[in-house]
This record gives structure tokens, sequence and C-alpha cells, in this order.
């Protein structure tokens, strides 16, 4: 294992020693509140895997989790969630996670693989799956996580579960997230089964959803629960969960990074486990597992890419750093709604292909009485090295709308020039306005300026001398 200043070796002993000692009962592994004795296929697995992960269970240990974690198994048709002979506790969500544990400690498939296919056949209709894997329940990507992650480890991929895996990716590609956590989710499935791969702008975006969701919660360290809006105190699992996705694209001591960092640490008890409630002083089972494992990932992270974190700061200054981020134009912003449907651009995968930090969308009137202004600042834009989009140098579109949209979402900056009375140009303005992009404005000194942009910084020209030097002047302080 890996030890840092922050989370130090004393806190990985004491945190391995209560989950192998006080957290280890007859039968598996405590559920929830350690003390209790009551026990679950659930809370097994996930401590079975993380044990295995960190390096601390000896042969014989990995045996007795291995049949612990079998003796679960009803009727060779899944895992039992919570209670022991009680056929309504089987569950998607459990049995996957009960199939990845074995997995992990080196069981042999055909000891689970009645699980692995009662999970091909409760696939829903949709190619997703339900909590329970009953048809008239509601398919999530959060249940799909661990099912999806067991069927592309699997070594016995046969007819039923190559099946399960294409209408699986089915499901996935087409899942409409309902939260930044599904988002993560998605997104790490997605470059699990190798159907995307490192999209930079996939990646920017779930930073600022990200922030934008939880930025105002920070004080009080919560996460948005997945598929609810609702900020919960109680989300262990969510955080480490997001470490454990959020780590392939982002460096270990970026703000939300140290964020879900402060979060852990603010929420260990005695250096020996985490809580649901700090002042309750209850520690968590399965909780502090996930959690151990996180901050043992980070570590690891940390001290592959030289990354010295002595000390955490205070919350206020990673807010502050987080902010800084939602501010920084280097993030591109898409429209969340399309304004034609009120549903998700269907352009997106196009958009994000043509996106590029140098493109800046012109907004200009198309009057024959314009073209040497047009010119002058096409030539300026141009020797600034940036490129030029603008929506009459591309094909027609069967919706004009739908071609302007979708070109200043390809573009991280603007220009607008509200010289000439129309329609056009003041939507086009708000579009870009809309998504934050940087955007001069210029106006000719004759010309009447309409009062919808009434109060909005502008830069006046009387000639292309002064839109060559003012313009450049723009670009010297916005283009980053």
């Amino acid at each position: 294992m890996n030890y840092s200043s922050v989370f130090n070796k004393e806190i990985f002993e004491n945190v391995i020693k209560v989950l192998k000692e006080d957290c280890k009962i007859s039968r598996g592994f405590t559920s929830q509140v350690i003390g209790t004795t009551s026990f679950s296929a659930t809370t097994t697995s996930i401590i079975t895997y993380v044990l295995s992960k960190l390096g601390c269970l000896s042969v014989e240990e990995k045996e007795c989790l291995k049949q612990d974690i079998l003796s679960f198994k009803i009727n060779k048709k899944g895992f039992y969630y919570n209670s022991i002979g009680n056929e309504d506790s089987v569950t998607v969500w459990s049995t996957a996670q009960s199939c990845l544990a074995l997995i992990e400690i080196g069981t042999k498939e055909d000891l689970f693989f009645d699980s692995i296919e009662w999970l091909c056949d409760v696939q829903s209709k949709d190619g997703g799956w339900s909590y329970n894997g009953r048809e008239n329940e509601i398919s999530r990507i959060g249940y799909c996580l661990y099912t999806v992650i067991v069927l592309y480890k699997i070594s016995n991929k046969n007819l039923k579960v190559k099946k399960a895996i294409i209408k699986a990716i089915h499901f996935i590609k087409n899942y409409n997230p309902k939260d930044t956590c599904e988002k993560i989710i998605k997104y790490y499935l997605l470059t699990l089964l190798k159907i995307e791969d490192g999209n930079e702008i996939q990646e920017r975006e779930i930073v600022l959803d990200f922030i934008n969701e939880n930025i105002f919660e920070l004080a009080n360290y919560t996460i948005v629960e997945p598929g609810s809006g609702i900020h919960h105190f109680y989300v262990p699992w969510y955080v480490p969960g997001f470490y454990m996705f959020l780590r392939k694209f982002l460096e270990p001591d970026h703000p939300i990074v140290l964020f879900l960092m402060k979060w852990l640490s603010n929420n260990i008890i005695d250096k020996k486990g985490w809580s649901s409630d700090i002042h309750n002083k209850k520690i968590y089972s399965w909780a502090t597992a996930l959690s151990i494992l996180c901050i043992n990932f980070w570590n690891m992270d940390c001290q592959k890419k030289s990354v010295i974190i002595k000390k955490l700061n205070d919350i206020e200054i990673i807010k502050e750093q987080m902010l800084k981020i939602m501010e920084d134009n280097s993030m591109p912003i898409y429209m969340s709604v399309c304004p034609l449907n009120g549903g998700k651009c269907n352009l997106r995968n196009k958009i994000e292909l043509e996106y590029n930090d140098m493109n800046i969308f012109l907004d200009i009137p198309y009057q024959n009485s314009y073209l040497t202004y047009e010119k002058q600042i096409r030539s300026t834009v141009k020797k600034s090295g940036l490129n030029v989009v603008i929506a009459k140098n591309k094909q027609k579109s069967d919706v004009l709308l739908c071609k302007v949209c979708q070109l200043i979402q390809t573009c991280k900056y603007g220009i607008a020039d509200i010289s000439e009375e129309s329609l056009n140009i003041p939507f086009e303005l708000g579009l870009m306005y809309g998504l934050g992009k940087p955007c001069a404005i210029l106006k000719g000194k004759n010309s009447k300026q309409p009062s919808d942009v009434q109060g909005i910084e502008y830069i006046q020209y009387e000639n292309t001398d002064e839109i060559n030097s003012q313009l450049k002047d723009w670009i010297k302080e916005n283009v980053k």
C-alpha cells in the first residue's frame, strides 16, 4: 500500500484492523454499522473486493470468504441482499458485486457462472438493468455498472453473455443521464467497452457539471445523490466512487479531487473508519472499505505523478479553486436543451468533433455594403491565429437555427457586429452569451445601437484601421 502525510500508515493499519476484526462475523462481514450482527452478500462482497485489492488477504482468508459469498446463493439464481431466507431480497446490484468480488479473489468461473447467466436472464428489454431485475422496474445506468464490469471481465463469454453485452452497449449509448454521477458512470462504461476513448470534451463537461451541482453545498460536504437531485450528507459510496472514475482523467491535485479527499478526511472517525454522520460516531463497514480503497488509489496516483500534498486546504480555498474553473474560458459550454425540440441535441457528437479552442464565430451583417468591414475582420482574426467560423460559409441546412446553433457550439469565442438592423444578429449574439462564449461586440460609429443591447460594452469603429486595432486588442486580452 502507498501512504502519504494526509492519509498515513497509521490510518491504513487502523482501518484494515477494523475491517478484518471488527467487521468480520461468523458469516461474511457485518452489514452497515459496525457492532451489529446483520450480514449480507453485498457488504461481504464489497469488503472482500477491497481487502483483496489492497493485498490484505491471505490464500486461506480468500478461500473462507469465497465460501461465505457463495453461500448466499439461492437456487443458483442470484445472491441475497439483506436477509437470509427472503427471496425478495435477491437483486442485480448484490449479485453483480458478489461476482466481481469472486473474480477479484480468483474464484473459478464455473462456481458462479450460474449467477452470470441469471444477470443475463434478468436484463431488461431496453438493454439495461433494474435494481431487482424485474421487467416492470425502471432500468438505470447505476444498476448496469457492476453488471457490465462483470460481463466484461469474465473469460467465458458464451452467446448469452455476448448478446447481453451488445444490448447493454445500446442501452448505455442511448441512456440520458439524470445527473453528473450518472454521466460519470456512463462515460466510464463507454470507455471501458472501448466505445469512446478519452473524449476531452465530455471530460470537461463532467467537470463543469460536477462543480455546478455541488459548489453551493461544499461547506456541508454533501454530494448530489444519483438520479434524485437531492444533496446527502451520507454519501460514502458516491464520494469514493467519484474518484474511482474521475482519476482516469483528473490529476490527483485537481480541485475536485482535493474536495473529495477533504470530504473523506473530515468524515473519518478516530482514524478508524467512516460514518454517515461524524457526530454519532458509528462506523459503517462498506463505506469504510470503499473509502480506504479510494484513498489508496489517490496515494498511488500522487506517488506515480510526483504530486506532494502535505496538507489539504480549507474547504473555502478549494471552493475558490473550483469556482475559478467555472470561470475558465478553456471549458467549452454546450446547449443543455435544444431550443427547437426541447430535448437533447442530436448533433453533440458532431459538435464535439468539430470544436476547437481557436474557433471564433462571426456574427455579422451579410449586406454587400458591409463586405469591406467583413474582409478586415476576417484578416485580423486569421492573423491572430484564430479560425473563422461563419454560417454563410457552410452548406445550407434544412433548419437554419439548428445550423447556426451547431456552429456556435464548435467555437470558443465570438464576434458580433450590431451595426446593421437584423433579426439574426441579436439572436446569434444571445446564443453566444447564453453559452458563455467571450464575445467581441462591434458597432459602426454612425450606426444606431439596438435597444436590446443597451448597456453592453462594445467596440466602436469608423474605418477598417480602427477595426483592426481595437479587435487585435480585444483578442490579446480575451483569447487564452
